[in-house]
């Protein structure tokens, strides 16, 4: 192998006198080569693949304008979806509050209704109480003018006891009972 002061040598061997860079003939037409190779190939990249880039970036563009569009939309329907949403919500809480206070007016006319069914039956208890009593009372007075005249009949025979005969005690009995009656009455 060859030692780097050996390179060095060789290399500086190869340069005219004291130039580090020739411009001669071969360098300038060497370079001239390379450019127009690189304005070829420029060229032909350029002619190739610039077309099909520009096409593929716009169609790439288009389709993010799409997929924008398309979410903007979406966006748009999603905000009335929920606009309608909150509206559904609002119309459930009016039909909400209307059904509660038809079932509280509801509750409170049957709780009228059975208040009123109740005095009314409590009333026709009474009224039936009443009538029971007064019958009741009735029924005492006819028992009590029954024992008085059984109480009277039986106290009058014995004061009356043997003198009378039996065609005036039944006399003096029917007038007796008359008499009773009359008083019981006016009672």
């Amino acid at each position: 192998m060859m030692s780097v002061h050996t390179l060095v040598t060789v290399a500086a061997s190869s340069v005219p006198d004291r130039r580090v860079f020739s411009l001669d003939m071969q360098t300038l037409l060497s370079t001239a080569v390379h450019m127009v190779n690189f304005l070829i190939l420029a060229a032909a990249i350029t002619y190739l693949l610039y077309k099909p880039v520009r096409q593929y970036l716009q169609n790439r563009n288009e389709m993010i304008e799409q997929q924008f569009s398309s979410a903007r939309s979406d966006l748009v329907e999603a905000e009335a979806a929920r606009l309608r949403y909150e509206q559904s919500l609002k119309d459930l809480e009016i039909e909400k509050g209307e059904i509660l206070y038809r079932a509280h007016k509801l509750a409170e006319e049957e709780s009228e209704q059975i208040i009123a069914d109740a005095k009314a039956e409590a009333d026709a208890i009474r009224e039936s109480a009443a009538k029971e009593v007064e019958y009741l009372a009735e029924r005492a007075r006819d028992q009590a003018k029954l024992i008085i005249l059984e109480v009277s009949t039986a106290m009058a025979g014995k004061l009356i006891g043997a003198t009378i005969d039996q065609e005036i005690h039944d006399r003096l009995f029917t007038e007796a009972v008359d008499e009773l009656e009359s008083i019981l009455w006016e009672i």
